[in-house]
């Protein structure tokens, strides 16, 4: 049975560093990040470069049923899961005062909400004979 690491944020620069860095090593590859068409073309390049299967699903991780709609490709997929880089996340600069409440809201349902969910879901979908690994890469700054 294959397994995959499953980064989240795929396509953001860090999100690439990890996804380079696990294909480099041999991993198989479950990306998911906002836009279809660079996650098209990052698991293209990923797929040449280190000859790794790599499976995409784009998603809006702040909507919820998106991210239901995902979790039903992964179990139609049927993918397990060796770890899990969780590298979605949401900073705006500035004093928290000046900030609009929906931008607060959106930036609690990616960093919190949707983190949350993705852990959960995957872990569910660990690969129960391999070790299983989970990288929190969110940035949380606090500005008040």
């Amino acid at each position: 049975m294959e397994s995959y690491v499953c980064i989240t944020g795929a396509t953001g620069g860090l999100g690439k560093a990890f996804a380079a860095e696990c294909a480099e090593r041999g991993y198989d590859l479950f990306l998911t990040d906002l836009s279809e068409r660079t996650l098209a073309v990052l698991a293209s390049g990923l797929t040449a470069a280190y000859d790794v299967k790599v499976i995409y699903q784009s998603c809006d991780l702040t909507d919820f049923q998106q991210r239901t709609e995902l979790f039903s490709f992964i179990s139609k997929e049927d993918l397990k899961f060796l770890a899990l880089i969780n590298v979605a996340g949401l900073d705006y600069e500035g004093l928290f005062t000046e900030r609009k409440q929906e931008e607060i809201r959106k930036m609690l349902r990616l960093n919190i909400e949707a983190n949350l969910d993705m852990t959960f879901g995957v872990l569910k979908l660990r690969d129960m004979n391999k070790t299983f690994r989970v990288i929190e890469a969110l940035q949380l700054s606090s500005c008040l």
